[in-house]
């Protein structure tokens, strides 16, 4: 876009911590500043800043020891951010999943569920110099995943010769 300015700046922390052997978790925040200005997009000017959060929290459960099983669960929200002239809608969402590590930690089964409530689509709202916008998404964001991941064992890394390096006079 040709916009006359375009700033960012902002904070991120990332804060891990663990409570036994049961529980690990790690806590997000990312705060920041926008800001964009134009003086002829489109026949319209804007000056168009605004602060946004973002906050997290993932954690991980072992259920179990043997056989190894883990449960994983997850939250995120975001206020509503802006691109450019439009406002985006916030949104929040919910992640779960379970993994079941066997057969000597080379074979993993996970299962997990994303965006659970169907809750992590933006919408776009821009109302300014008489040009309204709205887009409303409408499409199921949800979805299911099954993977299985087998680590074959075996692999030895190759003993390689040293480079000859004496014709570059060295």
């Amino acid at each position: 876009m040709n916009w006359d300015l375009k700033e960012t700046i902002g904070l991120v922390a990332v804060v891990p911590f663990k409570i036994g052997q049961w529980l690990s978790s790690r806590f997000m925040f990312q705060g920041t500043w926008e800001h964009a200005r134009s003086d002829h997009f489109h026949d319209i000017s804007f000056d168009h800043s605004k602060l946004v959060a973002y906050v997290g929290l993932n954690n991980t459960f072992n259920v179990s020891a043997k056989p190894d099983i883990k449960i994983e669960l997850s939250a995120n929200y975001m206020t509503r951010p802006m691109q450019g002239l439009m406002d985006l809608s916030s949104f929040w969402r919910l992640n779960a999943g379970a993994k079941w590590t066997f057969a000597d930690k080379k074979a993993e089964l996970r299962v997990r569920a994303d965006d659970i409530f169907d809750t992590g689509l933006i919408n776009i709202h821009s109302h300014r110099s008489g040009q309204n916008l709205d887009m409303n998404f409408r499409q199921n964001n949800r979805s299911v995943i099954v993977s299985f991941a087998y680590k074959f064992g075996g692999y030895k890394e190759k003993e390689r010769k040293e480079v000859d390096s004496s014709r570059f006079g060295h």
